[in-house]
């Protein structure tokens, strides 16, 4: 018991605190109970938050990825031990996104001092839409602060039709979200400068990109696809894409495909505030049956006054 002691007051502090927009990454393994006994699987892990508070992430390993859905987590609680701090965090992640089985995984842990982090695995099936799924914050891409030690009671109770399987623990830090996509340790921002433009979409994947959907329940990748380098959408649930990164002064340059079928869609400029249909912005129109890619609105309160040509 003294040697626990002497270890616990020795730890440093180990993050000082970090603000939005950020990126949480580590290595991990995962010990758990299968049909072929116990197993152990040592997989990578990745975890972001931009600016508006919405998280994406995946875990990787050698047999495939799967990607988070939502977090729950806790501010920090302080021990009287010098610099030694927890957080109780949540993880749900989706399992096998394109089978006819998918599943979703909690990693329902604690975090200390930012660096280690450890709970039970659990598991249950995915339904899309079913109170469980909701429950786990499926569908909602906002990271949810619980107040106190206490899990909100629709999360308590999706948490109970879940079951445990076992453990896992992952070691982990922060990285700058600033300067991990910039060369040689350059920020974006002087990227950006140094060269004539900055490409927005890669034209493989929406890597840079977060989606909104009016429909929470709805699958952001049933609505957007990226096909022959090209982004598609179906339309339906109505939503829209945008970057994660914010931008200063720019001159936007849009390359755009006219569908065969009538179509309603636009560029969204500016944008501040909530998230929601519609957020407050000004509006590129692409519609069909004016084709006036140059005519700008305002979107106010959700309401559209007509604005200016331009």
């Amino acid at each position: 018991m003294a040697f626990v002691a002497a270890v616990m007051i020795a730890i440093p502090c180990m993050a000082p605190d970090v603000e939005p927009p950020f990126t949480w990454e580590g290595k991990g393994v995962a010990s758990f109970i299968s049909a072929a006994g116990i197993e152990e699987l040592a997989f990578q892990f990745e975890m972001s938050i931009d600016a508006q508070g919405m998280v994406e992430g995946k875990t990787s390993h050698e047999d495939g990825a799967s990607r988070i859905k939502h977090v729950f987590y806790t501010d920090k609680k302080q021990y009287s031990v010098p610099s030694f701090f927890t957080r109780n965090i949540v993880i749900v992640l989706l399992l096998n996104e394109q089978s006819d089985r998918p599943m979703l995984s909690i990693l329902n842990g604690r975090l200390l001092v930012d660096r280690f982090l450890y709970g039970e695995l659990m598991l249950t099936s995915y339904d899309a839409g079913s109170d469980t799924a909701k429950g786990l914050g499926v569908g909602d891409p906002e990271a949810t602060l619980m107040e106190g030690d206490e899990l909100p009671n629709s999360l308590k109770s999706a948490l109970e039709k879940c079951l445990p399987i076992g453990v896992a623990k992952i070691e982990g830090d922060y990285r700058s979200k600033e300067t991990s996509a910039a060369p040689s340790g350059q920020s974006k921002t002087t990227a950006a400068q140094d060269g004539d433009t900055m490409t927005l979409f890669n034209g493989r994947d929406f890597e840079g990109w977060h989606m909104y959907l009016k429909e929470a329940d709805v699958d952001p990748k049933s609505v957007w696809k990226v096909q022959d380098g090209a982004i598609s959408c179906t339309g339906v649930s109505t939503g829209f894409l945008r970057t994660k990164e914010e931008y200063g002064d720019f001159r936007p340059v849009l390359e755009w495909r006219w569908p065969e079928k009538p179509d309603n869609s636009g560029v969204l400029l500016r944008m501040s505030g909530e998230e929601k249909i519609w957020p407050p912005c000004m509006e590129a129109q692409l519609m069909h049956t004016r084709a006036e890619i140059n005519r700008i609105r305002a979107i106010l309160d959700g309401q559209a006054d007509e604005g200016d040509h331009v």
